[in-house]
């Protein structure tokens, strides 16, 4: 994505994963953080890396008043040959964070991170928000990856998140609960990352919510694509490593990932969020078309059986939900007007949020 969104069919096509700063409240410096309360503060991580090599950090937004943190992987895109690397952030800094924050329809004023929709579940929580800018959907740990035609690009997205958690433990050593969410690539992120924010905060319990990152199988995801991946973002040496012979199978990847999840955390609740016609993912699936020489997104059709399969498969663990609604649209968490008002049916998002969070899981729509 070329932050933050477009919707032209020919920029949806390249932008991959992409699209679907608050202020407000009281200001003061947040206890134990050195940060400004309720407004979004700029941090720098020392050691976390863009694709670019530049170095990039985190927004905080703390509530010194609540024991309680919401972690959101940004959405992006995934760069992969010289078509989706052309289209996606590969660095980020305070001038794109500004932007960010500013941003009261798709960025820090909204959304999940809208302290002053009554609706949202986490309005009063400590934010944490992580950019994206590593190309890998935060799965990588290749400082030395190679693109044909785009040349050295450094995939560390997933020890970037293993930087974030360090400074986000020190600085809030006393939550009391965790909600690490994801929008788009963020929610592949967030569902490949589960496992080691759920360590960084044990026995701090970790609610996963992933926003447009469906963890579909085979023939919606193909082998070749799957390789495409796991080969040059090194994710035998990320998720794979916890994973292990639940990821066995290359194109099986993302549904056994989120089952390994749901197996390894039977009592913490997770769920997915998500269109029955997508049409972004639909097009993101669409590069591993014919053996990965061709492209053509999915039909809406063959999306929502997709999710249909998703439910099925993990239908044996009780601690995994699902939210769907009809239609095509891309991401619901940071979006001003859908977050408050998204329906599946009759069910309303921030119900579906609320009752999660407080250990009620259930599949939602369409």
């Amino acid at each position: 994505m070329i932050h933050r969104c477009s919707f032209s069919i020919v920029f949806l096509i390249a932008l991959v994963l992409g699209c679907s700063g608050s202020d407000g409240g009281t200001t003061g410096n947040a206890s134990g953080t050195g940060l400004t309360s309720n407004v979004w503060n700029w941090v720098p991580i020392d050691g976390a890396q863009c694709r670019d090599g530049s170095g990039t950090g985190i927004g905080i937004s703390p509530n010194p008043a609540s024991d309680r943190l919401v972690i959101l992987l940004d959405e992006g895109g995934a760069c992969f040959d010289s078509i989706t690397c052309s289209l996606n952030l590969d660095h980020y800094g305070e001038p794109q964070f500004d932007a960010f924050a500013a941003d009261t329809q798709t960025g820090g004023g909204a959304g999940l991170f809208d302290r002053s929709v009554a609706s949202n579940p986490v309005k009063d929580w400590n934010f944490v928000f992580v950019p994206y800018c590593t190309g890998d959907v935060f799965v990588g740990n290749n400082p030395q990856g190679s693109v044909p035609g785009v040349g050295s690009q450094q995939f560390v997205g997933f020890a970037n998140v293993a930087l974030v958690l360090q400074r986000a433990k020190a600085m809030f050593p006393n939550v009391t609960q965790v909600l690490l969410a994801g929008v788009s690539a963020g929610g592949f992120g967030a569902m490949a990352n589960y496992t080691q924010v759920a360590r960084a905060f044990e026995p701090v319990p970790v609610a996963l919510l992933d926003d447009s990152g469906p963890p579909m199988g085979p023939p919606t995801v193909s082998t070749c694509l799957a390789n495409q991946w796991i080969q040059l973002w090194n994710v035998g040496q990320t998720v794979k490593t916890d994973c292990g012979s639940d990821c066995a199978e290359p194109a099986n990847i993302l549904i056994g990932l989120q089952q390994h999840n749901a197996r390894t955390y039977p009592n913490r609740p997770m769920a997915l969020i998500d269109s029955t016609g997508d049409s972004v993912i639909s097009m993101f699936f669409g590069f591993g078309s014919n053996d990965c020489t061709a492209f053509a997104a999915l039909s809406p059709e063959t999306f929502a059986a997709g999710l249909e399969d998703v439910r099925s498969q993990m239908a044996p663990y009780s601690n995994f939900g699902s939210f769907v609604f009809t239609g095509t649209d891309h991401t619901t968490l940071l979006g001003a007007a859908a977050f408050p008002t998204r329906t599946a049916g009759t069910a309303k998002l921030t119900d579906f949020i609320s009752n999660l969070l407080s250990g009620q899981v259930t599949n939602v729509g369409p």
